[in-house]
This record gives C-alpha cells, structure tokens and sequence, in this order.
C-alpha cells in the first residue's frame, strides 16, 4: 500500500474518527478502527490490523486516539519521517501524555546526582 496521505484524507479521517467517537472521548476501539479503516481508500486485511494495531497500539491500552490513527495511516501509506518514527516511538513510552518520559528524567537525575556527588564530594 504505497499510497500519500493527503490533507483531503486526513480530513476524511477527522470526519469518520469523531463518527465513531460518538461518546466524544477521543478515542475509539479497535473494532471501531478495523471498520474505520474498511470506510476509507486505506483498507486492511484482519492479518495486517493485527500488525497494524501493534504499532500504533503497541502496549495495548485499546484505546485508539486520532493521531495514533494517522500515525499508522502515514506508516502504513510509506510517508513518513524518521522523525516521526522517533516521536511515534517517545509516545509509546509517554503512557500519560505528558510529553515527558518521567524513568528517562529518573535516570538521568539519579546519574547527574551521582557523577556531581563523585566530583564534589569532600571525601573524594
């Protein structure tokens, strides 16, 4: 499925996703996805969800935001960045949307403190 993702089908997307999300909660399920995507030109086989849902679901929480959606869409379409690809990834890890990775910060303060520690320490 070599195919670019449009600004006509990202809006084509928005309108099928808030249809789905009829409880406005911003997420749908993956039966609500697997139909979504049947009703879009970016349709998949059942083997190929399974795949599909991993990456953009891939500690699965079964609840599938709009731009976990058009991340997979893009993926799955070829047109999308490294850069994206990182951030896809980031996401994974950022399980409360805080745009931080709080055992990231954790560790590095934890071997900030101990690298300054090691330096300044009177009985060093």
């Amino acid at each position: 499925m070599e195919k670019t993702v449009s600004r006509e089908d990202i809006d084509d997307l928005r309108k099928l996703f808030a249809r789905y999300d009829s409880s406005k909660t911003g997420v749908i399920r993956p039966e609500q996805l697997y139909e979504l995507l049947d009703k879009t030109r970016f349709p998949i086989s059942k083997t190929e969800f399974k795949d599909f849902l991993l990456k953009i679901d891939p500690i699965g929480r079964n609840a599938i935001t709009f731009d976990q959606l058009l991340d997979g869409v893009k993926i799955k379409a070829g047109n999308t960045s490294l850069r994206q690809e990182l951030i896809n990834a980031f996401r994974v890890f950022d399980s409360k949307n805080t745009g931080y990775v709080l055992s990231l910060i954790h560790i590095c303060r934890c071997r900030r403190y101990a690298v300054c520690r090691s330096r300044w320490s009177p009985y060093h």
